[in-house]
């Protein structure tokens, strides 16, 4: 029995030595599935760091996360000619993402422009978050803040002509599903322009930690410094169409001899709208007459 008895001390040693110098320690769990779990506290018994016998971390987290980034996308096979002019905006494409915790998203958007028409043709384009730049003041004022701008340069091939372009943002976002939306106008009535092939894609990444039950979906950003924008202010907005129109080609109005459709925005009126259009056309029959006398004329 001696020879047995220091047998099993010498392996009990071994064992302690191993352990010693073993690079990884286990600790093994009474069951396979998350009804257990290992769970560090603190003093006063609140959890500092937990994990299930399913590999999830949960308890307070303390910097740690289980949330996984994500990524949702949506692109190819489009053809979307732009009907929006100076002051109005159109859906170009949108792509929603739910997210479990506070993070941020990085949306990119890219594609091609077709230029239609002969002369000086111009779209704009912004990235937008859960917000119509249509029904909203403050959405407007922060689609100008981040705007892309695409010209043909006064191209006067009377085939089409095509501009790829690419633009993103990143947004802080609390939990919860957002949708990101391209809008673009091409400004002016008499251009003709279209955006194909839109490809927009989201990637969020976590920053907040694991979610906790029962918290507030309220989110103060504070990994990604943004811009204040300048809310419902229409100073501030006419002040950025202003500055769009002197930039366009350099003349004062943004097109040569254009007058602006809508100097300044008088709300969301579908009959307003109506009649706008109506304007629109008679404009158009009007210069087309004149063209006609012109042409007669000469003969």
């Amino acid at each position: 029995m001696i020879p047995n008895s220091l047998s099993f001390i010498a392996l009990i040693i071994l064992t302690l030595a191993v352990m010693a110098f073993a690079q990884e320690t286990s600790i093994q769990l009474p069951t396979n599935d998350n009804s257990s779990s290992f769970n560090i506290t603190k003093n006063n018994g609140s959890s500092v760091f937990k994990v299930d016998g399913s590999g999830r971390m949960t308890g307070d987290g303390s910097g740690l996360s289980n949330v996984k980034p994500l990524a949702a996308t949506v692109g190819g096979n489009q053809m979307c000619q732009i009907t929006k002019n100076y002051a109005w905006y159109q859906d170009v494409r949108s792509v929603s993402l739910t997210v479990p915790a506070s993070g941020i998203c990085f949306v990119m958007a890219s594609g091609y422009v077709r230029w239609e028409s002969k002369g000086w043709d111009v779209l704009c384009a912004g990235i937008l978050r859960s917000a119509d730049p249509n029904d909203s003041w403050g959405a407007e004022s922060e689609w100008y803040m981040y705007l892309n701008i695409l010209t043909d340069y006064n191209c006067s091939d009377s085939s089409d002509q095509y501009t790829s372009f690419a633009q993103h943002r990143c947004f802080n976002v609390a939990a919860g599903t957002h949708t990101f939306t391209l809008w673009a106008n091409k400004y002016s009535t008499d251009a003709k322009v279209r955006v194909d092939d839109v490809n927009l894609s989201v990637i969020y990444i976590p920053t907040g930690g694991a979610p906790t039950k029962g918290a507030s979906s309220d989110f103060t950003a504070s990994a990604m410094p943004q811009s204040e924008l300048p809310g419902d202010s229409r100073d501030n907005l006419e002040r950025m169409k202003h500055d769009l129109q002197e930039t366009i080609d350099g003349t004062i109005r943004g097109r040569r001899s254009y007058e602006p459709l809508e100097p300044i925005k008088q709300g969301i009126d579908p009959q307003q709208r109506i009649r706008n259009l109506e304007n629109e056309v008679d404009e158009l029959k009007r210069n087309l007459s004149l063209l006609l006398q012109k042409v007669e004329s000469e003969e």
